[in-house]
């Protein structure tokens, strides 16, 4: 099957994009930074807070060193410890972790294939007595059509409702920002998301009082007058760091413009091909694709999809989300069933998609992977 031309691209799973006026500005106000002899929680950490601020609708922010610490500092803020926390099957550990970090035990809950996020049956049937919180995920970017029930069912049942956001920056739901529907939500600007500071996260809550804890919490419990009055740690977020977020966040419109045009060719070109689904967002506007992911038919063997991509066409599928279950990694070994989870993470896969990828390295993408697809 001839692919476009002879020439044969190379298609990474993902770009870190840092273009020469980026670099000159970030070069800039570290300068700054060094001369001031400010480098840590300093004025470009709060302008990058109040930046990031406006992009969630005005609520309130706290920069963190990753978004890990971002979740543990708000259950611990929310005092889970010795209580219990549910938080989906089909999650990074990190989710699950935090949770355990602050103190809780964990219980998960099966997702629903239609948005990979916490399906309210599962949930309903897990909540007990014991549970404070629930961790909702974005898992790629996408904000589930059932966020409005799983509040509701959190409200009813007296829990708080807490957003792993890492993957959803940019995403809105009914005009609403992920982040914002439940207590709190934690953002992650790990290399691989929609913006970077190389390590950092952010904390976003309407809750004044969580806030004001999340402030003491990251810096090893002390309040204003450095008295330590609880027991924190080193969650500081750089003046290095926050240099990169300031810049990298003012490309954020260009950036989600490029990854919903992509989104749009592939979901156009994809919908009607046999062996595989495309998922089933509420608005490809509201989206931020951290991920595009895709669900093949049972028959068809992902593994071998993927070397074919990679040996046939040099095209390296975006990393899963995720690879196995959360609690059927071995720091867990929770022997039970998620039939959903499981069955999503034997058959998704995530297309490349970059803030910075050329509708001709798009066409190729999926003319290599109708090609494989036909040939798994």
């Amino acid at each position: 099957m001839k692919i476009l031309s002879e020439q044969i691209l190379n298609i990474p799973p993902v770009r870190v994009v840092f273009d020469d006026d980026d670099i000159a500005d970030i070069s800039a106000l570290i300068g700054r930074s060094l001369r001031s002899g400010k480098l840590t929680q300093g004025p470009l950490v709060k302008e990058f807070e109040t930046d990031f601020s406006t992009w969630v609708g005005n609520h309130e922010t706290v920069a963190v060193n990753s978004a890990t610490s971002g979740l543990e500092i708000i259950l611990r803020a929310l005092g889970v410890a010795g209580k219990e926390v549910i938080v989906p099957a089909n999650t990074f550990v990190a989710t699950a972790a935090a949770a355990l970090h602050a103190g809780a035990s964990v219980k998960f809950a099966d997702i629903e294939l239609g948005t990979y996020a916490l399906e309210p049956k599962s949930l309903l049937e897990r909540i007990s007595a014991k549970t404070t919180a629930v961790i909702i995920v974005h898992i790629g970017g996408i904000i589930s059509d059932n966020i409005g029930i799983i509040r509701d069912i959190c409200r009813q049942k007296n829990v708080f409702l807490v957003e792993d956001a890492a993957q959803a920056l940019g995403s809105y739901y009914n005009n609403q920002s992920a982040g914002t529907f439940g207590e709190a939500g934690a953002f992650s600007f790990f290399p691989t998301k929609i913006i970077t500071t190389g390590e950092g996260g952010m904390i976003v809550s309407s809750n004044q009082a969580l806030r004001d804890q999340a402030l003491i919490l990251r810096n090893h419990g002390k309040n204003n007058h450095e008295e330590c009055v609880a027991l924190g740690h080193n969650w500081r977020m750089s003046e290095i760091n926050a240099a990169l977020g300031i810049v990298h966040l003012k490309k954020l419109a260009t950036f989600l413009a490029v990854k919903r045009g992509i989104a749009k060719f592939y979901n156009s070109e994809l919908a009607a091909f046999p062996g595989l689904r495309l998922t089933d967002v509420n608005s490809l506007n509201n989206q931020s694709y951290y991920k595009y992911i895709a669900l093949l038919d049972p028959a068809i063997k992902k593994d071998k999809l993927k070397l074919y991509l990679k040996q046939r066409y040099n095209i390296s599928l975006s990393g899963d989300v995720f690879p196995k279950p959360c609690p059927h990694l071995k720091v867990f070994r929770v022997k039970e069933n998620f039939p959903q989870a499981e069955d999503f993470c034997r058959r998704h896969i995530c297309l490349p998609i970059y803030p910075n990828m050329s509708l001709e390295e798009a066409r190729f993408v999926v003319e290599a992977l109708k090609d494989a697809i036909i040939n798994s």
